[in-house]
């Protein structure tokens, strides 16, 4: 689940507005890879697969290559990709985008945590400032995450700095997962 939020920083009038258009791209990657770990990382995908009793490696390498393809063609100004909880998948994507996107932010991994956040942020802007807030409450796998929110300010030279919000809340629908994800969004704000 991602959620992005635009908060205009600047104010002007109406009269003499800029093209408000700003493109973004936001996706669900689920790219697990080796988590970042080439020796343990299939250890630590059977662990996390047996907790959350499904499979989450699917030909992650082959996706991301496709996904990195598909990006650095992109006609868009911001991309938000969620799930990148490999960081070795993470530079591949930074690598391949940024001729069209050269600045990025991937938040680095909580050392108490098995996983990142799993977010990625691409720009064609430079991001003025930029820091990542953990979430303080998580269920079930989740909770071996380092999920939370980036919070960016780019500087759109149609626009003029502007906040960014990208976000991946809780997954799951039973009641400590909804409830944790109820908290994730109020953290927001």
């Amino acid at each position: 689940f991602v959620c992005l939020f635009l908060l205009p920083v600047p104010a002007w009038s109406m009269g003499d507005a800029p093209d408000p258009r700003l493109r973004v791209l936001f996706y669900n990657v689920h790219l697990f890879g080796t988590l970042g770990y080439p020796l343990l990382g299939p250890l630590l995908a059977f662990f996390v697969q047996s907790v959350a009793q499904k499979s989450i490696v699917h030909e992650d390498a082959t996706r991301c290559m496709e996904i990195a393809q598909r990006i650095a063609v992109a006609d868009v100004d911001v991309v938000a990709l969620s799930e990148v909880w490999d960081p070795e998948l993470a530079q591949y994507l930074i690598s391949r985008t940024r001729e069209r996107l050269p600045w990025h932010y991937y938040p680095p991994a909580p050392l108490a945590k098995a996983l990142g956040s799993g977010l990625l942020l691409l720009s064609r802007h430079p991001l003025l400032s930029v820091t990542f807030q953990g979430f303080r409450d998580l269920a079930g796998e989740d909770a071996m995450s380092g999920k939370g929110f980036i919070v960016a300010t780019l500087n759109v030279p149609r626009l003029g700095p502007l906040n960014f919000i990208a976000t991946h809340t809780q997954a799951g629908e039973g009641r400590a997962h909804v409830e944790a994800r109820a908290c994730n969004i109020r953290q927001l704000y």
